[in-house]
């Protein structure tokens, strides 16, 4: 169960708008650090709200980690 002050709980709420996101993300869009996005999308993968998946992006340094509602997804898709 989340706390409903919790990161986890803010980053549901993102999720209908940003069904796809890594930590950098929820911390441009909340005031999060990125240690926190990183353990809360933990959470919510452990919690089967959010899917671990493979995606590449254009960056230099360490690769993101990204996350995907993909049950969100298949209803809207």
């Amino acid at each position: 169960m989340l706390r409903s002050d919790s990161v986890a709980h803010r980053i549901i709420s993102l999720l209908p708008t940003h069904p796809v996101l890594c930590a950098q993300t929820v911390t441009q869009l909340t005031p999060v650090s990125e240690p926190a996005a990183r353990t809360a999308l933990r959470q919510l993968a452990d919690l089967d709200i959010v899917e671990s998946i493979s995606m590449r992006t254009p960056t230099t340094g360490r690769p993101r980690h990204w996350y995907a509602a993909t049950t969100l997804l298949e209803l809207t898709g």
